[in-house]
């Protein structure tokens, strides 16, 4: 989605279909039992501490994109996105327990 972030609403909820490919996918045995731990972890990761998370990023990190016109509105597309991706995390969840079926 960095690189294209004219359709970054629609990557969000896309699975991740090259995790296929990862060179870890054979020792990740235990998709299910981390998911649940990390379904804990999300619960805790509010828009406000995603917010504040990348506001810490520099606004010199955030330049020669055209696709915004400034620091800030290139820092709401990031926050927009992981809001986003973290809501829909299941998506690229089932695609990894598919690869890793597929895999074994």
């Amino acid at each position: 989605f960095h690189h294209d972030w004219a359709n970054a609403s629609d990557a969000c909820e896309k699975p991740f279909v090259l995790i296929r490919d990862h060179v870890l996918l054979p020792f990740a045995t235990r998709i299910a039992e981390v998911d649940a731990a990390l379904a804990a972890l999300a619960a805790l990761l509010s828009d406000a501490e995603i917010e504040r998370i990348v506001g810490l990023v520099p606004d010199s990190w955030l330049v020669e994109e055209p696709f915004f016109d400034s620091p800030a509105a290139y820092r709401q597309a990031y926050v927009t996105y992981l809001k986003r991706r973290l809501q829909v995390r299941a998506v690229f969840v089932q695609e990894a327990v598919r690869a890793h079926a597929a895999h074994v």
